[in-house]
């Protein structure tokens, strides 16, 4: 299930403002010049704002132009991840694994599956990073699979690097007292998904 998330710098107040003004304003008009021409006009001002802004959040923030002036990245899509892992024992484990994010303009799930366990986000912050890209933080809750008996529910805390094109990210992770564990995974980009 996608969560809400915050992305600094981006007032989304502002962008709920104008669709409500256009959303009133186009109703105004269109029930004005339906009028005139003995036309009775049946939607209101809250349902046309609902769908505007709806078709704002899963579409049009991503189209050419619009996705420049919201400055919000989409990083939905599919993510090949290797990993290295280190525990209390101090040994190095690597690992491999398939990320995927889905997103529209105010929500994001970020989910990571490996041979072992499932993990699946629980908050996140997007910022813009001077000189790299941009950089995620969540927090995610990880259950292990039925085979990877070592493992117990733990939660840990990712933060993402990426890349200004958007193809690959660089990341760090630990994990709470229950797994106390911390690595590097890296991640690339292998199918972009705007759904």
């Amino acid at each position: 299930m996608m969560h809400i998330y915050s992305m600094r710098g981006c007032p989304r107040e502002h962008y709920i403002f104008w669709i409500s003004l256009i959303a009133i304003s186009a109703i105004a008009i269109t029930k004005q010049v339906a009028g005139y021409f003995g036309v009775v006009v049946s939607i209101g001002s809250v349902a046309f704002f609902g769908l505007l802004y709806y078709f704002f959040d899963h579409y049009a923030w991503r189209m050419p132009g619009i996705s420049q002036l919201v400055a919000i990245p989409n990083l939905a899509g599919t993510w090949y991840v290797t990993g290295n892992s280190v525990g209390v024992d101090e040994v190095m484990h690597e690992w491999k694994g398939e990320a995927r994010i889905e997103q529209t303009w105010s929500r994001i799930a970020i989910s990571l599956e490996t041979d072992g366990s499932r993990s699946r986000s629980a908050m996140a912050s997007l910022e813009r990073d001077a000189g790299h890209g941009f950089r995620v933080i969540y927090g995610y809750t990880n259950e292990p699979k039925g085979t990877a008996e070592e493992l117990r529910i733990h939660s840990g805390t990712c933060q993402l690097v990426i890349s200004s094109k958007l193809d690959s990210a660089d990341a760090t992770y630990f994990n709470d007292y229950q797994r106390r564990t911390c690595g590097t995974m890296t991640w690339k980009r292998v199918l972009e998904n705007g759904d």
